[in-house]
């Protein structure tokens, strides 16, 4: 008989002990997830570093973690991923009291993107009764994914440019560092211009005579529209890699340049296109990147209206180049609209296309190709 009852003590403390691991499984239980850095290009590695503590006495007998990635940021150890329409990582864990665990995993980064990881699942229970409890942690984790640089011919890129800012005919700012000659003294002018040395060689009074300069800047205007059924992604993917690259070769030349496009940011509450400002620094060019990871091919307007609405911000004397897949009866309309003595117009397409039958004057056309070379 007491062989008997035992076994009822044993089995009560058993199945209160079951519960009790159960019920305090996931009570002071944190779990924490984060990439390495906040960026990454295209074809590069990145480490996901995620936590696991448990900060109580109480250990915890299995803890079962699943989380939802983007299936282009691909795990290089599979042996904890799950792939089917989307991509899963879970992972079984069992931990004492007070301990902490940290994984790190080694990401590969596909594709060019702006991912946010919502939330992780974290799942527990005990082992006799199959009783489960279950806990959703918020993690609003982001990740971006800038596109690669490709090799890109300079002739993209206004050879004026390079040198700076260049002399102009028409009167904007006299820039008192170009120095074009003398002129005879006016009564209009001020006394510190006077060169006393052109003074006594000319006989009369001689003032420094100036010349008017404005100082460039690049515009990448990106279509993002494509004129056809089937949409060639690749297509506008390498126009993105070519707008960064051209940006990029831009800032590294000492060129103010900015990257416009219809195309709608991912990770706003609003419908937003891209539109950069004007700059020159590193910090101007990761902007460009981090926009063009956000970049989407969903758009409000067609890109020749967009155009025509964007043309009148444009600066004087800026360089504008526009990539794009297509030209129709449209978009080459507004092209010709353009003021071509206020604004040089390039256009460069991502496909071949006849754009021989429109007048597009004072326009430079080039072809480019996938492999992002230049015709």
């Amino acid at each position: 008989m007491e062989f008997v009852w035992l076994i009822i003590a044993l089995a009560v403390v058993v199945y209160a002990g079951d519960r009790l691991f159960s019920y305090f499984a996931l009570k002071r239980v944190a779990y924490m997830c984060r990439f390495e850095r906040e960026a990454a290009f295209e074809g590069e590695s990145v480490r996901l570093i995620e936590q696991l503590v448990n900060d109580k006495p109480l250990p915890i007998l299995w803890l079962k973690v699943r989380l939802q990635m983007p299936l282009t940021l691909k795990f290089e150890n599979t042996a904890f991923v799950d792939i089917s329409d989307k991509q899963y990582y879970q992972r079984l864990f069992s931990l004492l009291g007070y301990q902490q665990v940290t994984c790190r995993h080694v990401l590969n980064c596909v594709k060019r993107g702006y991912y946010v990881i919502d939330d992780v699942d974290m799942i527990s229970g005990d082992i006799l009764s199959g009783r489960r409890c279950y806990e959703r942690v918020p993690m609003n984790m982001h990740f971006s994914v800038y596109p690669r640089f490709i090799d890109v011919d300079d002739v993209l890129i206004p050879a004026r440019l390079i040198n700076g800012d260049m002399i102009v005919k028409r009167w904007i700012i006299e820039d008192p560092f170009q120095i074009a000659g003398f002129r005879d003294y006016m009564p209009t002018d001020s006394l510190n211009k006077i060169n006393w040395l052109a003074t006594a060689r000319q006989q009369r009074l001689q003032v420094i005579k100036h010349d008017f300069t404005a100082s460039s800047s690049m515009i990448i205007m990106l279509n993002v529209t494509y004129k056809s059924s089937w949409v060639n992604y690749n297509v506008l993917e390498q126009s993105i890699r070519l707008c960064a690259s051209l940006a990029q070769e831009a800032v590294d030349n000492g060129i103010p340049v900015a990257v416009i496009s219809n195309g709608l940011l991912k990770g706003y509450d609003d419908a937003i296109h891209m539109e950069t400002p004007l700059g020159c620094s590193n910090e101007h060019m990761t902007g460009i990147l981090e926009d063009l990871a956000r970049l989407t091919f969903e758009y409000e307007d067609d890109f020749s209206v967009f155009l025509s609405g964007e043309i009148e911000q444009i600066p004087y004397n800026a360089d504008i180049l526009i990539l794009t897949s297509y030209i129709d009866d449209d978009l080459a309309a507004a092209i010709v609209d353009i003021d071509k003595s206020r604004i040089s117009v390039r256009m460069g397409f991502m496909e071949d296309v006849d754009w021989e039958r429109y007048e597009l004057n004072d326009v430079d056309v080039y072809t480019i190709t996938e492999e992002g070379a230049i015709k």
